[in-house]
């Protein structure tokens, strides 16, 4: 593998001076690490939408609400100014899919302290949506655009029904007040399902929105409920909504490629590089069979005409080799998050992860980063950038570079773990300030906390605490949104946030 290394002198030179300090400090016992914030807790207790009784299914069996428990956070800082942040959680979880509802919190000094929308966005009947089927909301993502507008997506759904709807709002003043959720598709059909999304704000025109989601659909079947939970044929196409008016309005979904074969995506993610070109990042599964099948690949659509047309076919980054995650002792599952992009704002350098149990014979996953300097049309071979050891699973990684061209990477892993004292816990930042050549690392978590204690999301599928957690910066900090349990069964789970300066 060629080395991973950054192009341009003068950070060349930053770099080899801060080298040999580093050496100078180390040949004295000094050892340099970046500076945390303290750590906010930004969720609210209880929980704004405690006392709603919607949502409730069916079965069998019927879901099993967590109130209180909060999950899945994402977070962005505004460019304009970096005191600015903007959190997005689910808040009470259900056992089989989705929450109350997404809530949303929002910083004016740089997170140490939070206030909320004095009326929460209405993703669902529980936070005020007029839409009957939209009982539920999960999947929450913000994204601020480089004027400062922040925008949010989530998605709603019908437990008992066959809804789900990708929904959008916007905030002009810094995530105090939004704007009522745009619908960018509506399915209320057995044969389609729409997940994971996310929704990207340009960086480079503040006009520019893009928002991408899978729309899970079983080809060639009419309606009707036997034969689509028996049928062995479901497909994943990447779907996108764009607005062009900074979130005012939005074109039609529709596909983001026109081929027709047999494929799944999930995950799908817009990454925007500096000179405009957008790359969809996906999990992407080929072949005959369940989807997604064992031929699976980190992959990247690409469109140079700000997500008109896309390439037909993805550029593959590498076969996954992603193991079940579990417990330490394997006795229970958990359910995780896999991957994450980023793009260096200067060189245009782009970082995927995921996690792979390549580089241990399957035993366990390790966070795996792998680098494209062209624009996301080579990839460099994955390299482990976790630092969990031999038989330590590692889980749910973020990716983000930061003003400087640092890299980080942060995600949770079990190496605290002792005997008889549950399952602990703790959330991990690796930092790179040579393009991905080194890592050093710092603990976000105070303590380790016990996984046991969050939801479970089904219990099938084990322990929850988000597919994935937040990760964004401003300036030279980054900034950090994750879950820790709380070791209380009235609440569950907690989001918390942390900087960490190079």
């Amino acid at each position: 593998m060629a080395p991973i290394t950054r192009a341009s002198a003068p950070v060349v030179a930053r770099r080899s001076a801060v080298a040999a300090t580093v050496a100078l400090l180390a040949s004295g016992a000094v050892a340099l690490a970046a500076t945390l914030g303290t750590l906010s807790t930004a969720s609210r207790q209880p929980s704004p939408f405690a006392a709603c009784t919607d949502g409730a299914s069916v079965g069998p069996p019927p879901g099993e609400v967590f109130v209180n428990a909060e999950v899945e956070p994402w977070v962005d800082v505004n460019p304009t100014n970096g005191s600015n942040v903007i959190g997005v959680w689910q808040a009470d979880r259900w056992t089989d899919g989705g929450s109350h509802s997404d809530d949303t919190a929002y910083s004016t000094d740089g997170g140490a302290t939070w206030h909320y929308p004095a009326t929460p966005i209405p993703w669902s009947t529980c936070a005020g949506s007029t839409e009957t089927r939209y009982q539920r909301a999960t999947d929450p993502w913000v994204s601020f655009g480089p004027n400062g507008t922040a925008h949010a997506i989530a998605l709603s759904l019908d437990p008992n029904g066959f809804t789900t709807a990708i929904l959008a709002s916007r905030s002009t003043d810094g995530g105090a007040h939004w704007s009522a959720p745009a619908v960018l598709l509506d399915d209320n059909d057995l044969r389609f399902f729409n997940d994971k999304e996310s929704i990207t704000a340009d960086p480079t025109n503040a006009n520019l929105v893009y928002a991408v989601w899978d729309r899970i659909f079983k080809p060639g079947q009419s309606k009707g409920f036997p034969s689509q939970v028996n049928s062995f044929a479901f497909r994943g196409v990447p779907y996108i909504a764009r607005s062009t008016d900074g979130g005012a309005t939005w074109e039609p979904a529709r596909r983001l490629t026109d081929k027709n074969s047999n494929f799944f995506t999930i995950g799908n993610q817009v990454a925007v590089l500096p000179e405009g070109t957008l790359l969809d990042f996906a999990d992407y599964g080929t072949g005959s069979g369940v989807q997604p099948s064992v031929h699976d690949w980190k992959a990247v659509y690409r469109s140079t005409d700000h997500g008109a047309t896309w390439t037909p076919t993805p550029v593959t980054i590498s076969q996954n080799l992603e193991v079940r995650h579990t417990i330490p002792d394997g006795s229970f599952p958990i359910r995780v998050g896999g991957d994450d992009v980023a793009v260096d704002p200067t060189t245009g350098d782009v970082y995927a992860v995921w996690t792979d149990g390549r580089f241990n014979d399957g035993a366990h996953n390790d966070v795996v980063l792998s680098k494209s300097t062209d624009g996301g049309l080579t990839w460099s071979d994955p390299v482990k950038v976790s630092k969990n050891p031999v038989g330590v699973d590692a889980f749910t990684p973020s990716v983000h570079v930061n003003a400087d061209g640092d890299v980080a990477v942060s995600y949770y892993d079990f190496r605290n773990q002792a005997p008889a004292t549950g399952v602990e816990t703790d959330f991990w930042f690796e930092l790179s300030t040579n393009g991905g050549s080194t890592w050093t690392e710092s603990r976000l978590t105070a303590s380790s906390f016990d996984i046991t204690t969050a939801p479970v999301a089904p219990a099938s599928r084990g322990y929850f605490l988000g597919d994935y957690e937040g990760l964004s910066s401003h300036g030279s900090t980054f900034s950090n949104l994750f879950v820790v349990t709380t070791g209380s069964t009235s609440n569950r789970t907690d989001v918390m946030f942390r900087t960490v300066t190079p």
